[in-house]
């Protein structure tokens, strides 16, 4: 194909354009510790279409002992890569494939236990209502003679909420998939669609709050109640969120370091072959600074990496390999000193709350920090595999 010429200059053609094949196809499965076989389709070519993309098929142990009816149209747990929202809604279609996916997370062995008092003795499932086809509702006479109500939801997330099950899906998956985030508002166009007010304004359907307290809903879910110290080369760097206080009149300008301050005080940790840690600071202190690093980075670190803050000047002292960049010399990096990675991963907060969210209160920031920590602590991860964590862990 002959190249474009457009007022004198010469442009490539559209078949020079193309990548080039090694880029192509540098995507390539990668077998996980779910997947039984190196490719999706190899652990069996003689399955339906259907059951090797996820969606139905198969049935889980107790099902198939016939131990529990109810489960007989449970799907199986096969993942599929990637997860994007038209397969979600394919596997996901309304609210019985939801409860039912949950089912299996919460209790894969089957046996129902009481989010009271933890028995699975004395449960008994509740009749159907007439709009449902299996009940995912349970009465527990181990914690109470009179009987304890529960359900499928009580003790999780989605407990009381009026967004349905499968709906919650969606929105975990779009939070999952955003890189810098997606403010509710979008959530709500994307999930439920787009309608007219009474003033003619383009609005998203359903309610707005419904939305946005499901989304702080899923970032508390994204918490790491578990989380083990970082090892290894660890960066820990401190940075502001939100607005100037230069713009502020002088006798309204609190200061960096107060609590109500414009800018929040936000202090964080990365490993550089591992996960990333941040919280929001009361005060930016030595005291404050140290106690964060004791709790987040294990003393047996090769090396922590900071800039010439006075509140890292003690942690030599306590045992830590530290060593320091001077940032206002204008020295950022000195050999393998230096807090490259952590200032990338400040950029993308800071880049997503002011394009996606423009504006986090003090209070609501550790959940937007979970959502972002969460996303690049299993950025390694497909999707799939990161979704049902985050149910896991509701």
């Amino acid at each position: 194909m002959p190249a474009v010429r457009v007022r004198g200059a010469s442009l490539p053609s559209p078949l020079q354009c193309r990548p080039k094949l090694r880029h192509r196809h540098r995507r390539r499965w990668r077998a996980g510790r779910h997947s039984p076989a190196r490719h999706p389709n190899d652990a069996g070519r003689a399955l339906p279409a259907l059951e090797r993309a996820g969606i139905g098929g198969g049935q889980s142990a107790r099902a198939r002992r016939g131990d529990d009816p109810a489960l007989d149209t449970s799907p199986r747990r096969v993942y599929i890569c990637p997860m994007t929202l038209t397969e979600l809604t394919d596997r996901f279609p309304d609210e019985a494939t939801a409860k039912t996916h949950l089912f299996n997370l919460r209790w894969p062995d089957g046996k129902v236990a009481c989010p009271r008092c933890g028995k699975d003795e004395k449960i008994y499932r509740r009749a159907p209502r007439k709009d449902e086809a299996v009940s995912y509702r349970w009465t527990c006479k181990s914690c109470n003679k009179n009987g304890y109500g529960f359900s499928l939801t009580t003790g999780t997330i989605f407990e009381e909420a009026k967004l349905p099950l499968h709906k919650f899906f969606q929105i975990l998956l779009l939070m999952l998939t955003s890189k810098k985030g997606m403010s509710a508002r979008q959530v709500q166009r994307t999930v439920f669609g787009e309608t007219r007010n009474r003033k003619g304004w383009i609005v998203g359907k359903g309610s707005y709050e419904s939305t946005w307290y499901a989304c702080h809903r899923i970032r508390a879910a994204m918490r790491d109640e578990h989380f083990l110290r970082l090892t290894g080369a660890v960066e820990i760097d401190e940075t502001y969120v939100g607005g100037s206080d230069r713009n502020r009149h002088k006798n309204k300008r609190r200061g960096t370091g107060m609590t109500e301050g414009a800018k929040v005080p936000v202090i964080g940790a990365i490993a550089r072959k591992g996960n990333v840690v941040c919280e929001v600071l009361d005060r930016v202190t030595g005291n404050v600074m140290d106690d964060f690093v004791m709790r987040t980075v294990d003393e047996k670190v090769s090396l922590v990496a900071t800039d010439e803050h006075k509140g890292y000047a003690r942690l030599r002292q306590a045992g830590y390999p530290h060593e320091t960049v001077t940032h206002s010399a204008g020295e950022y990096v000195r050999g393998e000193i230096h807090t490259a990675n952590l200032d990338a991963f400040w950029s993308l907060v800071k880049r997503g709350i002011m394009g996606s969210f423009h504006q986090v209160s003090r209070g609501y920031l550790p959940l937007y920090l979970n959502e972002f920590s969460y996303r690049h602590n299993n950025r390694g991860r497909y999707t799939h595999d990161v979704f049902d964590r985050v149910l896991e862990s509701c």
